[in-house]
């Protein structure tokens, strides 16, 4: 259920010049003076608004419709349901006895791993959430009470959900993890958003890591604490492995005694608990995650692909991975949904790079990338879309952990 929120003497500025991400409207609206109540139980928002838009005021007490915009974006607000595992391909599969021998499995079982619950981001695709507000602030055909009244969709309540990646905690749970040395509560912990935030990743008596492997799946929202603690964690000597692309795009703020999670900046807005106004830019920290993470996020749905090829490179994922697949393609169930782009080669070897058939110069690729004294792993894609049938992705997690255990 979500909460009351009332706004007072708000000043709305959406001055959007996005070319990307297909923000291409603009408008400005100032002086507003507005008290806004939203209830679950109402569908009716009444407005006292005293508002200057351009030269034209309006002076008016009005009760609207708190319709919701036909227009979204059903796949970006849509959830995903749990995906259907063929774990007969792990169980029974020659491939996989020879890839998690006992020695594999002895030496992944000696780490210490964190699997983390995507929570801020699973609570930012609720329905009527951040999306209803991008949709509603970014539309030319909503009006200036519906785009007052999307602000309340900023803040919503924390969803403790897997989200997108239902899939990872299906895996870490079952038979085939334990072949490969993974035992849930042993040498693997489910932590969250909220727990790295609030320093979980870290001896509090000495500063020391916990854990040797953070595995992030679907992390597009994270807040600016949690955010530094993975680069504390990677820059001190940790290794962090990241199934999903789009990670690190925009930030929130969790008040845990309210437990409402509230849009910060990022996705191409800013809002600061009383305003919103569109920005230049999408990722909220893009140069950063050039430097430690080596990609940003690129494309949603821009470009298509046949699969992903091995590269040329002597690294251990790569090897370990051509000795499954040979020279085959791999990833060939994936279709184009959400993507990274590798933006720094320093340090950084390639594993395997996607096949374009409209190329682009983007290079989409999972890869390796060294940073100071750790390292950061990345799959390139949005591998939940397949991870629970797919046995290449299966096998790249596997590989990445066993690559991180002879570090």
């Amino acid at each position: 259920m979500k909460p009351s929120i009332a706004i007072g003497s708000i000043v709305l500025a959406l001055m959007v010049s996005m070319t990307a991400i297909g923000f291409n409207s603009a408008i400005s609206l100032v002086s507003h003076k507005s008290n806004l109540t939203s209830t679950n139980s109402s569908t009716t928002t009444t407005m006292t608004t005293t508002m200057s838009v351009g030269t034209h005021v309006f002076n008016a007490t009005q009760s609207s419709s708190n319709s919701s915009i036909a227009t979204q974006e059903n796949e970006t607000i849509t959830k995903y349901s749990n995906q259907t595992t063929n774990w007969s391909k792990l169980l029974s599969s020659e491939r996989r006895g020879q890839l998690c021998d006992s020695n594999m499995a002895n030496m992944i079982s000696k780490l210490r791993i964190a699997v983390v619950k995507p929570v801020f981001t699973a609570s930012a695709y609720q329905w009527n959430g951040f999306y209803n507000a991008y949709n509603t602030l970014g539309s030319s055909k909503t009006s200036n009470e519906e785009k007052l009244a999307a602000l309340k969709d900023f803040q919503v309540r924390l969803s403790n959900s897997w989200g997108f990646s239902g899939a990872m905690a299906n895996f870490v749970s079952s038979n085939a993890a334990k072949q490969c040395g993974l035992v849930l509560g042993k040498n693997v912990q489910i932590i969250t958003d909220v727990d790295i935030a609030n320093g979980t990743l870290f001896y509090p008596n000495n500063g020391s890591a916990r854990f040797d492997v953070v595995t992030l799946v679907f992390d597009e929202y994270v807040t600016s604490s949690e955010y530094d603690a993975l680069y504390h964690f990677v820059s001190s000597g940790g290794s962090l492995i990241l199934m999903d692309a789009c990670n690190f795009v925009a930030e929130v703020r969790y008040n845990q005694t309210s437990n409402i999670v509230t849009f910060v900046k990022g996705h191409g807005w800013e809002f600061n608990g009383s305003a919103a106004w569109s920005l230049n830019y999408f990722e909220r920290w893009s140069a950063n995650n050039t430097n430690w993470v080596g990609s940003t996020f690129c494309c949603f749905k821009r470009l298509a692909y046949r699969g992903a090829q091995l590269s040329n490179s002597s690294n251990f994922i790569t090897k370990g991975m051509k000795n499954l697949f040979g020279n085959q393609t791999i990833f060939t169930d994936y279709a184009s949904h959400e993507e990274n782009s590798v933006t720094n080669m320093t340090n950084t070897s390639i594993i395997a790079s996607f096949i374009q058939t409209k190329p682009s110069n983007l290079l989409v690729a999972s890869y390796i990338h060294l940073y100071k004294r750790g390292v950061v792993i990345h799959i390139g894609f949005m591998s939940d879309d397949i991870f629970g049938s797919d046995s290449a992705t299966q096998d790249f997690y596997i590989l990445s952990l066993f690559y991180t255990s002879t570090r």
